[in-house]
């Protein structure tokens, strides 16, 4: 009898402790610095599908608390380019938006501002961002969060 009596209460708390609206990953920028992510493979247009490819490097961004941002990309030769520059989020409707203003480089994939130095990078969740190059015809670029 006691142990039914330890098992439902267990399953009560248990019950109780469940928010419906606790969700595992928030849909919101992190606020906790710096916070860095990294190139996974490009979305599709047409589908929220990402396409496992092989880059001859790899390519992460690095935000920082003084709204800087720091994007490095390092070649599989070992060659390896950082450019910097500073970031801000904003909201559009329900959706968080970061709109990163870079130096002119080679690594640069936006679609605006002077010779595409400004990206504009679409916040998915606190583990995704997403560098939406479709504007100008070019893929969507999806970075996942490091965890640090």
């Amino acid at each position: 009898m006691k142990k039914n009596i330890a098992f439902l209460l267990l399953t009560c708390l248990t019950l109780l402790s469940c928010d419906s609206d606790d969700d595992s990953i928030s849909t919101r920028f992190p606020e906790s610095f710096p916070v860095t992510y990294q190139f996974r493979g490009y979305e599709s247009k047409l589908e929220s599908k990402t396409s496992p490819i092989t880059l001859p490097y790899r390519e992460q961004y690095v935000f920082e608390s003084n709204s800087r941002v720091t994007k490095t990309r390092v070649q599989d030769d070992g060659a390896q380019t950082s450019i910097s520059g500073a970031f801000i989020v904003s909201e559009i409707g329900s959706t968080q938006l970061i709109t990163v203003e870079l130096e002119n480089s080679s690594i640069t994939t936006g679609c605006t501002g002077t010779n595409g130095t400004t990206e504009q990078l679409n916040v998915i969740n606190s583990s995704v961002i997403i560098n939406r190059t479709d504007p100008c015809d070019g893929p969507n670029y999806r970075y996942d969060l490091l965890l640090q």
